[in-house]
């Protein structure tokens, strides 16, 4: 979500923007607290397919300025838990603001209601009547957006091995699926941190990719007690039949292990952008003696089978129980750096001391690693 607000911050800058004569405004008419119209930012800055896909998150969010007596405006932007704040000095002068010394901007007022227009485009402010969207209220009309909004499912947790289905048939279009789900609930510094690790296949018969995540988790009361938007998701572009893996992280904010979940993950067309693939082999070794320490290692070797140098590679190593549920997950980018033709590299990630930690207490038995080697690739280029 900070790249939704990140947005919306860029738009406001419009605001040193000139714009074409209204009649004139004095700083006392706009001393307080206003509501901005996104859709009219939007329109403002230019509404390509781009951002006319994010303005269903971004009219999710509250946006407020707020200009003081003294001289100086606050920017308050909050969406799902977070929050940006951005404070700066105007003035008015011949019925014209000029925000932190840019340009000024012609603005009118009338019956409460402030605008400003760029190119034919305008921007509205209302004064605010304190009124704001809760974040369980936002979660909710962003899990609709997502084409979820069901109440999860009771008795998510624990997560069980999953015994591996029938291959699904394959469904018109790209289809992502999630084929294994798992949860993994790790003291911390002062609380715990919560893992969830997910398996996402294209089931469909096209490329599709995955192209966000949404994480809610939940007491027994059914509320919500945390919340994450977009995992990491490696190797995001799948052709059918691919998968990849998906691991979303909440660090540090529960203090007693949550009582259900649900994770969404959303899905999109995209033909500019494709992942290739390289061949890759694993390997396991557990109790490996170095020094006065026993550590574990997960290892995967890349090979390029290709005739040229291949830059830029990322390596995505998961760690399997004997049931395929996923213990853990991690990956090595190698940014800059080449990989020789008919050469191979060898990727070593030791397991942290905490999770093997947590592997034992909880009876979880690491057997396997699976490893995805990829770059991506710009199409346009």
């Amino acid at each position: 979500m900070k790249k939704v607000l990140a947005i919306a911050l860029a738009l406001a800058m419009l605001l040193g923007l000139s714009s074409t004569a209204f009649a004139a405004v004095t700083q006392e008419d706009i001393i307080g607290v206003w509501d901005m119209d996104i859709v009219g930012m939007a329109n403002m800055m230019g509404m390509d397919e781009d951002m006319e896909s994010m303005l269903p998150l971004l009219q999710l969010m509250n946006y407020t300025m707020e200009f003081t007596a003294d001289g100086k405006y606050i920017m308050l932007m909050s969406a799902f838990g977070e929050e940006e704040k951005t404070e700066g000095t105007y003035a008015i002068e011949d019925g014209k603001i000029s925000m932190d010394g840019g340009f000024a901007t012609d603005i009118a007022l009338e019956n409460d209601v402030l605008t400003i227009t760029e190119d034919g485009a305008t921007l509205t402010f209302t004064r605010s009547t304190g009124k704001t969207v809760s974040e369980e209220e936002q979660m909710a009309a962003l899990m609709a957006l997502l084409g979820g909004g069901a109440e999860p499912d009771v008795g998510m947790l624990p997560v069980d091995p999953v015994e591996p289905d029938e291959p699904a048939e394959p469904v018109a279009g790209g289809k992502l699926e999630i084929v294994q789900e798992n949860l993994h609930f790790v003291e911390s510094y002062s609380n715990y941190d919560l893992y969830v690790y997910a398996k996402v296949q294209n089931v469909g018969d096209r490329e599709i990719k995955l192209n966000d995540s949404v994480l809610e988790v939940y007491n027994a009361n059914g509320e919500v007690v945390a919340s994450k938007e977009y995992g990491d998701a490696n190797a995001a572009y799948l052709l059918p039949g691919e998968y990849t893996y998906l691991k979303m992280v909440i660090y540090d904010q529960l203090a007693e292990e949550p009582t259900n979940y649900k994770l969404t993950v959303v899905e999109r067309t995209d033909k500019d952008t494709r992942n290739d693939r390289y061949p890759v082999t694993t390997d396991l070794q557990l109790g490996v003696v170095q020094g006065y320490r026993t550590v574990d290692y997960m290892y995967a070797t890349v090979t390029n089978p290709t005739n040229e140098t291949v830059y830029d590679m990322e390596v995505v190593l998961t760690l399997l129980d004997d049931a395929g549920n996923i213990l853990l997950m991690d990956d090595q980018m190698f940014f800059d750096m080449g990989l020789c033709p008919g050469s191979s590299m060898t990727v070593r990630i030791e397991i942290e001391e905490y999770m093997k930690d947590y592997f034992e207490e909880n009876g979880l038995k690491p057997a396997v690693v699976d490893a995805i080697a990829f770059t991506e690739v710009d199409l346009d280029d």
